[in-house]
Formats: structure tokens, C-alpha cells, sequence
């Protein structure tokens, strides 16, 4: 459903021949794993999920519209340059990068 760019990279390539796919394309998922602590090194896994890229406007709306179904609760979703959240996650600095900030009272 997401990925964590600074986590993974991720490929989508024709099934047959594997070459790259466009973008509206669909294609096998190729993930390659950019950390190494606590497991094995995972290099171009192919998982033979079929899988689309969606970008943008569209991937916006349909990240809510899923949180929504999953959750119960309307979330909005903004999307920030990368990079943009460093200071907030704290990834340059922390093993363990904070994925979830918390700001409900009580």
C-alpha cells in the first residue's frame, strides 16, 4: 500500500521480459531492501505482485479514501519533499525513525 523511500526501492517491470514499465502501467514489484539491520540482505525480490504506480493528485485521494475504509476516520493526507520531514522523524539520527506523531489531547 505505501512504501518508506528511505527504506526501499522499489522497481515495476514487464512480467515476460522484464524491462521497465511506464508510468499507468502495470508490472511485476521488484523491491530491494536500503537497510541492513536485523535481516537479510534482500536484493531486486521479484514478489509477482501485479502492481501500479499512482502519483500525485490521484494517489492523494485514494491514500484518504483507503484510510477511511480501514480506519473508520477521514484523514487528510499531504505529501512533503523529500527530505521535508527529517527534523520531524528524526531518520538522519534515529535507528528507528518516528513514523506516527501523535498530536490528540488527553
Amino acid at each position: 500500500m505505501h512504501v518508506m523511500e528511505d527504506a526501499h526501492y522499489l522497481e515495476l517491470t514487464h512480467p515476460d521480459t522484464g524491462a521497465p514499465v511506464g508510468h499507468g502501467e502495470t508490472g511485476d514489484m521488484i523491491c530491494t531492501c536500503l537497510f541492513k539491520d536485523d535481516i537479510f540482505p534482500i536484493i531486486r525480490f521479484n514478489s509477482h505482485d501485479v502492481t501500479e504506480e499512482l502519483a500525485g493528485a490521484s494517489l492523494r485521494r485514494e491514500y484518504e479514501r483507503v484510510l477511511r475504509a480501514r480506519l473508520g476516520v477521514a484523514v487528510n493526507v499531504s505529501f512533503a519533499q523529500p527530505g521535508g520531514l527529517n527534523e520531524l522523524t528524526g531518520v538522519e539520527r534515529r535507528q528507528k525513525p518516528i513514523r506516527l506523531i501523535d498530536k490528540r489531547k488527553g
